[in-house]
Formats: structure tokens, C-alpha cells, sequence
């Protein structure tokens, strides 16, 4: 999706879309079906934003070692 898509809730308008047209079904759209739409749009986005922030999070931690430090062990803080 666009940035626009997800900030506006339907794709933005290109030249052709200018032209005037017979009907279009999607002009006349209610304010409730076009707010859920955007409501599960959001969610949809925000789903998508956990699952690649848990990939990330998953391929990071292959990479990380755990230590654990005993008394008297010296650190560098």
C-alpha cells in the first residue's frame, strides 16, 4: 500500500481518474462503510507492523550470546 492509501483510505487519484465517468460505485460509499474500512485498513496495517517487527526481532536475537557474570567477574559497564 502507499503511504497515501493508508493515511487517506482509498489510492490516490491518477489523471486518467479525471475523466468524468457515468457512475462510479465508489463515490457514494456511506461515512459508516468507508470509516470501518479505514478501521480495518489500520488494523490490517498495524498487524503487518508486529509481524515484521517480530522477524527482525527474531533474526536480531540469533546473533545475541547469553553471558551471565559471576561475582567477582570484571565488566566493562
Amino acid at each position: 500500500m502507499s503511504l497515501f492509501e493508508i493515511v487517506h483510505g482509498y489510492k490516490s487519484m491518477k489523471p486518467i481518474d479525471l475523466i468524468p465517468m457515468t457512475h462510479y460505485p465508489g463515490v457514494f460509499e456511506s461515512a459508516s462503510a468507508f470509516a470501518s474500512h479505514f478501521h480495518d485498513l489500520h488494523k490490517k496495517i498495524s498487524k503487518k507492523i508486529q509481524e515484521s517487527n517480530a522477524c527482525s526481532k527474531s533474526h536480531a536475537d540469533l546473533h545475541r550470546m547469553h553471558i551471565e557474570f559471576n561475582e567477582g567477574d570484571y565488566v566493562m559497564i
